[in-house]
């Protein structure tokens, strides 16, 4: 499913319980993969390079990413907007003209031993999400920030994360009550002393 003027693969309302597997979908003018208004969907050991989206979780929760390959894209890897309770690791999005991983306005979910290298921007970047866990991942060489915590990204916690030759390992901005401890970074930055911090 490469070299398509949309979608590679497309899955939008009702397509509930879905098994998104073993594919390529290279090329592709939008989303390597989209799935939309779609839950309890897991997409596993594909490959999704040279989108302008890698992967796209769109108002869908219980759902799992994990082990897919979304490198070069000319926007973001792996993109969750309005999704709650899911589970993203063991990701691979490196060279992203703008963010690896994406998290926009959603909650509750669990991104862990991914790897976002080399993105032109922030590896990882949450953006008006609560009460994520950002765990053991890897975010090196990108342009701003291993991890970005921006506009109302609240009680997040970021632990065990390798965060090294960014020109900053976590950035903190007008997001409260978040908990960082026991990462691996270069610096830090936060505009609010009300998060707690062990880095």
């Amino acid at each position: 499913v490469n070299n398509n003027a949309d979608y590679g693969i497309y899955l939008d309302s009702p397509s509930n319980h879905n098994n998104v597997s073993g594919n390529t979908a290279n090329n592709n003018a939008d989303y390597g993969i989209l799935i939309a208004a779609s839950s309890y969907s897991n997409v596993s050991g594909n490959t999704a390079n040279n989108n302008q989206y890698g992967i796209c979780l769109d108002s869908s929760s219980n759902s799992t990413i994990s082990g897919n390959c979304a490198n070069n894209s000319s926007n973001i890897g792996i993109y969750i907007s309005i999704s709650n309770y899911n589970t993203v690791k063991f990701n691979t999005v490196n060279n992203s003209s703008y963010q690896g991983i994406y998290i926009g306005s959603s909650n509750n979910n669990s991104l862990s031993g991914n790897t976002a290298d080399y993105s032109v921007n922030d590896g990882i970047e949450l953006y008006n999400s609560n009460y994520n866990n950002v765990s053991a991942n890897t975010a090196h060489d990108n342009g701003i920030s291993g991890i970005y915590l921006y506009t109302s990204s609240n009680n997040n916690s970021l632990s065990g994360n390798q965060l090294t030759y960014n020109s900053a390992g976590i950035r903190v901005v007008t997001s409260k009550y978040n908990v960082v401890w026991q990462n691996s970074l270069d610096s830090a930055s936060s505009d609010s002393s009300v998060n707690s911090w062990n880095s």
